[in-house]
């Protein structure tokens, strides 16, 4: 309920004013966290934005098992129906109670927005390597990545995957 050390201080008075924090700013989350503590009526600022992050982490864990539940399905089709359950819940649990998730779901931080962002990114590029004839598809791909960039930098590691999975699989929209 209270500010923590490192960057949690200036993530709240940027969050608080609808400031800038230090670079790379952190548009992305700075306006949701904004909108967040002057929507919800409750508790004073740090709690409130604390509380945000936390509510982003328990997304980015659901989103996680959602994917992972799909995607065991469709990589294991017989065996799956069985282990499908337990393997999920196992990496959702591991996930949610990790040192990394837990430790920045409880404080005004950045990186459970990344998380979810990711995530959400991480599984459009599963939808289209499921469904490589959307056009609709690849563009909500594009746009959560670009949407991923507006919150952290280190998305730019995940920028190829979504050029290879083109070029694997829609090697029409190169031409």
């Amino acid at each position: 309920p209270n500010v923590t050390l490192l960057d949690s201080g200036e993530f709240l008075v940027a969050a608080q004013h609808f400031g800038v924090p230090h670079p790379t700013a952190y548009p992305m989350w700075t306006f949701l966290s904004w909108a967040f503590q002057l929507v919800f009526p409750f508790g004073n600022a740090a709690w409130k934005i604390n509380l945000f992050s936390g509510i982003l982490g328990a997304l980015a864990v659901a989103l996680c098992g959602g994917l992972s539940h799909n995607a065991v399905r469709w990589i294991f089709p017989i065996a799956g129906r069985k282990i499908t359950l337990p393997v999920c819940l196992a990496f959702s649990l591991l996930f949610a109670f990790s040192v990394s998730m837990w430790s920045q779901a409880v404080i005004a931080e950045v990186y459970t927005l990344h998380a979810l962002l990711v995530g959400l990114y991480l599984a459009s590029v599963y939808v289209l390597i499921r469904r490589p004839e959307s056009n609709l598809v690849l563009v909500v791909t594009f746009f959560l990545l670009t949407l991923a960039f507006s919150n952290h930098h280190l998305v730019v590691a995940l920028t190829p995957l979504t050029f290879i999975v083109v070029l694997l699989l829609r090697r029409d929209a190169f031409l």
